[in-house]
């Protein structure tokens, strides 16, 4: 085989494959892991601090039955964070595609349990150089809020008001609400509600890749994540 004809070939099965990786994240992050359609419609916390500056606010919203009661999940979140357990999602994506410093750890740890471990007006921390929210509302056991916007910059100690190119304004708050089922089990609704200006389709598209394509596929696996740390089914990660 000459070598052009190995380069070509070599292109064609890369393309296949990168097809195959993209189609399997739009089917993983858009067919899979939604929430209902009642669930998507509800008005979650902090989703009004989005609304009140932005115009064109939309929201991406999963969901997951956890068999475990709701407290417990509370706790797994009540870690979660860049300067604690990490994000609870996939280490590749968030440290290829967000170059976010996240390793994840799936152990209950008591510093992090304490009555003030988590509270708001503290830092949600993704990063401490330019990427971080402020925990807006948090009610033990039920649900917790992150939040930022340019328009109206976080006051957490190191965390930093962002956006993403193309955009002047860039608002999002980010919801974990846990809702009680019988048999102590939970509902955990995982629920992202975002503006932006200027309302044009590069901006849009930017927010599509970041929030629905990638970062869908990191909700969903989030989701998995927290279900099996809380069934005690999550094996060990080797970082």
């Amino acid at each position: 085989m000459s070598g052009s004809s190995l380069t070509g070939l070599i292109a064609k099965v890369g393309g296949a494959a990168a097809l195959g990786a993209a189609g399997g994240m739009v089917w993983f992050s858009q067919f899979s892991g939604k929430a209902t359609p009642e669930e998507q419609a509800w008005r979650y916390p902090a989703d009004d601090l989005v609304d009140a500056n932005y115009s064109n606010a939309y929201s991406s919203t999963y969901a997951i039955d956890i068999d475990a009661p709701a407290y417990a999940v509370w706790r797994i979140l009540k870690q979660i964070g860049a300067e604690k357990s990490g994000s609870f999602s996939s280490e590749f994506l968030e440290r290829t595609f967000a170059r976010l410093p996240f390793f994840n750890s799936y152990e209950i740890q008591e510093e992090f349990q304490q009555p003030d471990s988590l509270m708001p007006g503290d830092i949600a921390a993704f990063d401490f150089h330019g990427m971080s929210m402020e925990w807006a509302d948090v009610v033990p056991g039920k649900y917790l809020v992150q939040w930022v916007d340019t328009k109206n910059p976080p006051a957490a100690p190191g965390s930093f008001a962002f956006r993403h190119p193309s955009m002047t304004h860039f608002g999002v708050a980010w919801c974990f609400y846990m809702v009680p089922l019988k048999g102590n089990r939970t509902r955990l609704i995982n629920h992202w509600r975002i503006g932006y200006e200027p309302d044009a389709p590069l901006p849009k598209a930017i927010n599509w890749i970041n929030i629905e394509l990638i970062g869908g596929c990191m909700t969903h696996l989030q989701n998995l994540y927290i279900k099996r740390v809380a069934e005690f089914r999550k094996k060990e990660q080797h970082s």
